[in-house]
């Protein structure tokens, strides 16, 4: 039940760097879990850094570069590069806790039936500026919808947050991965949830493992990240129509 973390990176390579460096003080001992980074098309070389990063502390890592395609893509070709029998997705921005490796680890060891998956809990960090705008975002559910979570809760599809989520990773590959038709980061994962759910994977919420999302975002960005998430939507539908 060893773990594969799967990380998506585009164009930030300072973020990355700060990203790597929380998995070299998890309390999980590095032969339980690999990491796999998948950089979608960056404009920097990305290995030395990801070498300096991980090597030192022998941490097992695969890298893989594809042209900018998205994160639905970058995701799936993670999965399928996977050594191990659970998928963790975490992201370039995503600052895990110490605790997180360990407690998706105990959460498949105690659960080792293939359709029960976990997902943590994700919020901002505190080493960014975080403005009224982004507390709102945040509170409404927008952002993230954990206001209304208890722990070992039953979720939805539409908490299935690409963030901080584990799952069995043949029980993924056999009833589908990331539709690569969505080239935004938006809906990506509430589709693949809403596939994987009704084919009868159970997503339970565990808030120890806790992630800090750092990354400052605005109303002018939020606006635009709402407009691919509109877009993205209508792919949905068409997915979906029911």
């Amino acid at each position: 039940m060893n773990l594969s973390v799967i990380i998506p990176t585009y164009n930030r390579p300072n973020s990355l760097k700060e990203c790597l460096a929380c998995f070299k003080k998890q309390t999980l001992a590095n032969e339980f879990f690999e990491i796999i980074i998948v950089d979608d098309g960056s404009a920097a070389n990305l290995k030395p850094l990801i070498e300096q990063s991980l090597g030192q502390v022998k941490i097992k890592f695969i890298f893989i570069k594809q042209p900018n395609r998205g994160p639905a893509e970058a995701r799936n070709k993670g999965i399928l590069a996977a050594t191990n029998e659970i998928v963790l997705f975490s992201g370039d921005d995503i600052m895990v806790s110490n605790n997180y490796l360990e407690e998706h680890f105990n959460f498949h060891i105690k659960n080792p039936a293939a359709n029960l998956a976990m997902l943590g809990y994700t919020t901002w960090s505190k080493d960014i500026k975080v403005s009224a705008f982004m507390v709102w975002l945040e509170a409404s559910g927008i952002q993230f919808g954990y206001h209304d979570l208890k722990s070992n809760q039953q979720v939805d599809y539409n908490y299935f947050y690409a963030s901080n989520l584990s799952l069995k990773k043949r029980f993924m590959i056999d009833r589908g991965l990331f539709d690569k038709s969505f080239p935004y980061a938006a809906f990506e994962d509430s589709e693949l949830g809403y596939r994987l759910i009704k084919a009868g994977l159970r997503l339970i919420y565990k808030p120890a493992a806790r992630v800090y999302h750092k990354h400052e975002i605005n109303l002018k960005e939020s606006i635009g990240r709402m407009k691919n998430i509109g877009r993205s939507a209508k792919i949905f539908a068409k997915l979906h129509p029911e």
